[in-house]
């Protein structure tokens, strides 16, 4: 009787979890849905506040998607403080004044209305570029 080849684990990749902070709700579940569907958990924020409380928790964010313009503080200074924590950050924004200010952040940005190839393309090359970060919970 020949013997069974020994089954290969399939290599998985860590689990990878992306914040996302943004007063308009259907921005936050379009993210959702497509980072989603690559394997990545979203968790979304209404403003830095709300982002705040999350990092609180100790919460070990990748990535971070943030609008330029938020009710209730800059997206540039919270996207500042996510960068200290070691989380690479994706500006973003469809309003004139963050379309302005986005682009010379000095983070990656991105215009709303985006295509989902777009946000998949900053999101797998931030993600890559944030595996070389040590987590600081650990």
């Amino acid at each position: 009787m020949p013997s069974r080849p020994a089954r290969q684990k399939k290599k998985r990749s860590p689990p990878r979890h992306a914040l996302v902070v943004d007063r308009e709700e259907a921005i936050c579940q379009f993210i959702r849905a497509v980072l989603e569907a690559i394997g990545v958990t979203v968790t979304c924020a209404g403003g830095g506040a709300a982002a705040r409380a999350l990092l609180l928790r100790h919460r070990r964010f990748h990535l971070a998607f943030v609008a330029v313009i938020l009710p209730d503080e800059t997206g540039e200074a919270l996207a500042a403080e996510l960068a200290a924590r070691g989380v690479p950050v994706v500006l973003m924004s469809g309003h004139p004044e963050g379309i302005r200010r986005g682009p010379t952040s000095g983070f990656p940005f991105l215009r709303k209305p985006f295509r989902p190839k777009d946000l998949l393309r900053l999101a797998l090359d931030n993600l890559a570029a944030g595996a070389a970060i040590p987590d600081p919970t650990r």
